[in-house]
């Protein structure tokens, strides 16, 4: 995030998609849209996983929004975006946004739709651009 290599030990690195396909190490993988789903039923559904999710410290919070509790141990931190259409770095502090597997054939000009966490809930049907910079969590194979 900002180019500022003391981000990397908190937030990770920020990958754009082809990069992502190949971040994850031999035995790991992007999970798929379908697996991101499962792991929202399992945490009782958008509304009440964002707070599981979430990480104890790092988000910016507004009036009336919950800190994240961790309790699914997931440990989701802020770590924003960056944005090609402008070159700007966004979000820090405010929202993960995650890549997930995309099958090609679900690829447009537009982009594609998958899951990110908002300060206040989990959104899976945000539209990504395929060439901006996003968080990735690998899962076990």
């Amino acid at each position: 995030y900002d180019n500022d290599e003391s981000n990397i030990d908190k937030y990770g690195y920020l990958y754009n998609r082809e990069t992502a396909k190949n971040a994850c190490p031999k035995g790991w993988h992007l999970p798929s849209n379908d697996e991101w789903t499962e792991l929202l039923r399992f945490l009782g559904g958008k509304g009440t996983a964002v707070e599981k999710l979430k990480s104890t410290t790092d988000w910016k919070l507004h009036e009336g929004i919950n800190p994240g509790n961790n309790e699914s141990g997931f440990n989701a931190l802020p770590g924003g975006c960056y944005n090609t259409e402008d070159s700007t770095f966004q979000d820090l502090g405010k929202n993960a946004y995650l890549w997930y597997s995309i099958p090609e054939e679900n690829i447009n000009s537009s982009g594609v739709t998958g899951p990110y966490l908002l300060f206040n809930n989990v959104n899976p049907g945000y539209s990504y651009r395929i060439d901006e910079a996003y968080s990735i969590r690998c899962i076990k194979d």
